[in-house]
């Protein structure tokens, strides 16, 4: 099992290759944040006509927070393959009150192709494409009560 820095969550096993992992992830600059971020904005741009900008006057302020990333091989604990999971929580308010708040947890089960740790740590690519995957399933999910 992976976990993201800055994550509370109990590794039950495989914290060796958890740590391999994060190393790996760290040296090809992937960022969990980046992908979030750029899933958020495609969504709320192309299925919500809300245009997210970093700077300047707005109508309001979207607060997102990554609660918890990483991989798993949960609910099949002695399954030799993981794949990935997230929670995510998101705030908008305007003129300091909340106007619209929702929380969403997956572990992406039906449609994610799931991995062996040695895929994980020879192909980088592949956590970045497991991150996108989780995290547009994710927005999708969170963005569905705005």
């Amino acid at each position: 099992m992976y976990v993201g820095p800055n994550t509370s969550m109990m590794l039950f096993g495989g914290a060796v290759a958890g740590q391999r992992l994060g190393t790996v992830i760290a040296d090809n600059q992937i960022d969990i944040t980046q992908i979030v971020k750029e899933q958020l904005i495609k969504d709320l741009d192309k299925n919500h006509h809300i245009k997210v900008q970093n700077e300047g006057p707005a109508d309001a302020q979207l607060k997102v927070r990554i609660l918890v990333y990483g991989f798993t091989n949960y609910p099949f604990i002695l399954q030799r393959t993981v794949r990935p999971y997230l929670s995510i929580d998101a705030t908008l308010t305007k003129d300091n009150r909340i106007i619209w708040y929702n929380k969403t947890v997956e572990i992406t089960g039906l449609g994610t192709t799931r991995y062996y740790f040695s895929d994980l740590l020879q192909d980088p690519q592949l956590v970045r494409k497991s991150w996108s995957y989780a995290a547009s399933i994710v927005v999708n999910k969170l963005l569905a009560t705005i």
